[in-house]
């Protein structure tokens, strides 16, 4: 019998402003300063900075076959990357050209393709030709999400679903519009398609996230980080990007020696104000530890900053289909 707890009855009272309609996950349907989960040959990895990691079963040194991740934020908009030379899978190359809001090159795409992605012949159906002789386009859609850890919501990293599984997570947003779940209130199992060659995910709805996890959700959805995951900021690798700040921000003559630490997140060296080493010892244990795991956090009076999570590591499951997890909710 599966261990699955089912999403029995209604909505929980904790989940109250999660009820987004999903249409970040549908529109268009017919790598920087924060961690991007990649795949290659249907293994994920993920990288961070110069660091690469494969992502393990729990325990074990062979290849998770999934993920369960809360989905945080989604850009609502198709992106669309092109490379010159083609992409090779896996690659952590820049592209040529890319666009985060599927209208029109980002300020700083390398060599900007077209003033409009409508009118960019890379857009256009028949651009590629596969070596089996399928047509698709050069310039490919993708939608990008920020997606975290079920158990660790502060540890925010870039998911690109491509092409070939939009329509998947389209219909995954739609079955849970029919029963009024926001898919961040979820966590979600994201798992690769073995039925066919190409990469393609699978999605599924594991249980409601905790009280604690919502709360958690709330204070990430709308930070600066997802923004940047998600395209819809630029992302800033260095304080001097943010410029002169304005002179009621000046700092003081003798500030005091501090150390700014974002709690579970590898972005804390480049946080860091005063002591690298101090920094570096910090969040060192956060990556050693952490890990993505699919029972909901033991409840606990308050959360402590030495919890740390293993993120290198998934849990592996015989998990509920989506149909069957959510069923109780059209009762």
């Amino acid at each position: 019998m599966s261990n699955i707890i089912a999403f029995e009855g209604k909505v929980p009272a904790h989940l109250a402003g999660l009820e987004q309609a999903n249409a970040d996950l549908t529109g268009g349907v017919g790598a920087g300063g924060f961690p991007v989960i990649s795949y290659k040959g249907k293994v994920w990895h993920v990288v961070d900075g110069e660091s690469k990691t494969l992502v393990t079963k729990p325990g074990e040194d062979d290849p998770s076959s999934s993920l369960e991740v809360v989905i945080l934020k989604a850009n609502p908009n198709l992106s669309k990357v092109f490379y010159a030379r083609g992409y090779e899978e896996g690659s952590n190359e820049k592209p040529t050209c890319y666009s985060n809001d599927g209208k029109g090159p980002a300020a700083d795409a390398q060599e900007p393709q077209a003033k409009s992605c409508a009118t960019c012949p890379h857009n256009a159906w028949g651009s590629r030709v596969s070596e089996n002789g399928s047509k698709g386009k050069a310039c490919s859609d993708s939608r990008r999400l920020a997606v975290a850890p079920a158990g660790d919501m502060e540890y925010p990293m870039l998911l690109r679903v491509p092409a070939g599984t939009l329509k998947e997570l389209a219909a995954y947003a739609e079955s849970l519009n029919r029963r009024r779940v926001g898919y961040s209130a979820v966590v979600t199992k994201i798992a690769f398609d073995h039925s066919v060659a190409h990469q393609k995910f699978t999605f599924k709805g594991v249980r409601f996230i905790t009280p604690e996890e919502a709360e958690a959700v709330h204070r990430m959805a709308d930070s600066s980080i997802v923004q940047q995951i998600i395209g819809l900021a630029p992302v800033v690798e260095h304080e001097d990007d943010l410029g002169e700040p304005p002179a009621h921000l000046a700092k003081p003559a003798a500030p005091a020696k501090t150390t700014l630490v974002p709690s579970g997140t590898s972005r804390a060296k480049k946080a860091a104000t005063v002591d690298i080493e101090e920094v570096e010892q910090a969040v060192a244990p956060a990556k050693a530890k952490s890990k993505f795991v699919s029972e909901p956090a033991a409840p606990a009076p308050a959360p402590t900053p030495s919890k740390k999570v293993d993120h290198g590591a998934l849990l592996e499951d015989a998990n509920a289909s989506l149909e069957d997890v959510l069923s109780a909710l059209d009762d």
